[in-house]
């Protein structure tokens, strides 16, 4: 924007041309980080800071095997490892301290295992549900009924140390 000579209640925006009140120009200095001076943006063309959706990515560590949907276990293993990613969920959240979602969210898990093998990622929801029930338990998700999370949705993460990284945003 350039501030008129003769009159400084006006000024033109750079980016839509048009002429605005003074009050209603933004100047956001770049000088430390660009080239440029300064920049000044009519309110209209400046996107408020709050549409952008909040965004939480926190990562589980296995505390024990997965849980896949093609195993054949008794259901007291099953309940074993279920109890100890669900506390490891619980725990990954606690030790951040991070303030709860309200609303509902879309979740991404991602899988890292320790080998590149083939594998079928969403034969591992029963690992990653234990993990959102943690979150639940931990007070971060109100729930994780259809109303409140959307997903999750399991993706491939790579090679790496045994781990589910939840990728959480705000829907």
């Amino acid at each position: 924007m350039t501030r008129s000579q003769s009159s400084p209640k006006a000024a033109k925006c750079n980016i839509c041309g048009r002429f605005r009140r003074w009050s209603d120009v933004i100047t956001v200095d770049y000088s430390d980080e660009y080239q440029v001076p300064l920049v000044e943006e009519c309110k209209t063309c400046t996107p408020p800071a709050n549409l952008m959706p909040r965004q939480s990515m926190i990562m589980v560590e296995a505390p024990t095997g997965w849980i896949n949907s093609n195993q054949r276990l008794h259901r007291q293993q099953v309940a074993k490892l279920t109890a100890a990613w669900r506390a490891a969920g619980d725990a990954a959240v606690t030790r951040m301290r991070w303030e709860p979602y309200l609303g509902p969210v879309h979740i991404f898990a991602h899988v890292y295992k320790p080998r590149a093998g083939r594998y079928d990622p969403n034969n591992l929801w029963p690992t990653v549900k234990a993990v959102v029930d943690g979150l639940v338990d931990a007070g971060f998700l109100v729930d994780d009924d259809h109303k409140h999370v959307i997903g999750p949705d399991m993706r491939h993460g790579g090679k790496g140390p045994a781990a589910i990284v939840l990728t959480i945003t705000e829907a």
